[in-house]
């Protein structure tokens, strides 16, 4: 979802503190600590070429960035998607990595790319030269032949944007270094300094190889078909014309995944209608990547009927 063009759960996110949340697929908003607020939102502005992006502007400043606090938009790399790289071995590969920036800020900024364990860190600084304008970054990640890379279904790297305090600082660049740096130490910039101060990311493409190449677009439903590996939602629904059960007996209905998902996902229900002789509950079970039974409790004979909007989350 480089391009930010699938948006499953809302186009925007408001009060964005401690708890992550997701605006665009994949790419979560987050302030871990310190007092930041951030509204995070996928906007109809790009560089051309593309057309959607993910925008995160402060709505409520935090001018301390000292220490150990955070204020992040984070992309996670499933592992499988990296085992053909072997980082951590020998035979690690080269990979390019290039996105387009926006701010109303000018200055230094940097993106951290981290191991699973947050004990392995490569930064890359780049400066934002004008304010307001979309500026495409782009560099290569000499492969990590040390440290600890996952290779199966949980995170194998992280990708970290925002305004980390001097714990995370680093003035070391363009090269693998021990700990969890993500940001520059050369005057950074405070994306939070300010309440409107934004960032907004767009075109994000990691690829193997030691030059970054143009932006490879996929269709929209192929895209979609990716990001619903990670979380997914639709409507689960049970109804009969008669039931000749008694009273307080469960009624299931399975519920494919449009997409096998990453791993078996934790099922939530949002909004819902029911009809006749329906408790007031939503049930699951049976649940595997592939889907789950959808339930209600019947409170007596006659028609039913109950549907629910379901959120299926695998994501990592």
């Amino acid at each position: 979802n480089g391009a930010m063009n699938v948006s499953q759960r809302e186009t925007s996110t408001t009060n964005i503190n401690t708890t992550a949340k997701y605006t665009v697929d994949r790419f979560f908003v987050q302030n871990v600590t310190g007092t930041a607020v951030q509204t995070a939102s996928q906007e109809n502005d790009a560089p051309a070429g593309l057309y959607n992006s993910l925008k995160v502007t402060c709505t409520t400043a935090d001018t301390d960035y000292s220490t150990n606090n955070q204020s992040k938009i984070e992309y996670r790399i499933e592992g499988l998607d990296l085992a053909h790289v072997q980082l951590g071995t020998s035979n690690a590969q080269t990979l390019s990595v290039s996105f387009y920036v926006k701010s109303n800020k000018t200055g230094n900024s940097a993106i951290g790319i981290i191991n699973q364990n947050n004990d392995r860190s490569f930064v890359h600084q780049y400066t934002i030269a004008s304010a307001n304008t979309w500026q495409r970054v782009s560099f290569k990640v000499v492969g990590d032949t040390t440290g600890t890379w996952n290779k199966d279904t949980s995170v194998g790297m992280r990708m970290r944007w925002g305004t980390f305090g001097t714990d995370y600082q680093t003035g070391t660049f363009d090269a693998w270094q021990a700990g969890q740096k993500m940001a520059t130490s050369n005057s950074p910039i405070n994306f939070n300094s300010a309440t409107g101060d934004y960032i907004q990311i767009t075109g994000v493409q990691v690829e193997l190889g030691d030059t970054a190449t143009s932006f490879e677009f996929r269709s929209y439903g192929e895209e979609l078909a990716r990001c619903e590996r990670f979380f997914q939602t639709g409507r689960a629904s049970i109804g009969s014309a008669y039931n000749g059960f008694g009273g307080n007996q469960v009624q299931g209905n399975y519920i494919g995944f449009n997409t096998k998902m990453r791993a078996q996902p934790t099922i939530s229900f949002g909004t819902n209608h029911a009809s006749n002789n329906v408790s007031n509950a939503d049930y699951y079970g049976g649940e595997s990547d592939s889907g789950f039974v959808y339930r209600v409790n019947l409170s007596g004979n006659g028609n039913y009927a109950r549907y629910s909007t379901y959120f299926a989350d695998a994501e990592l």
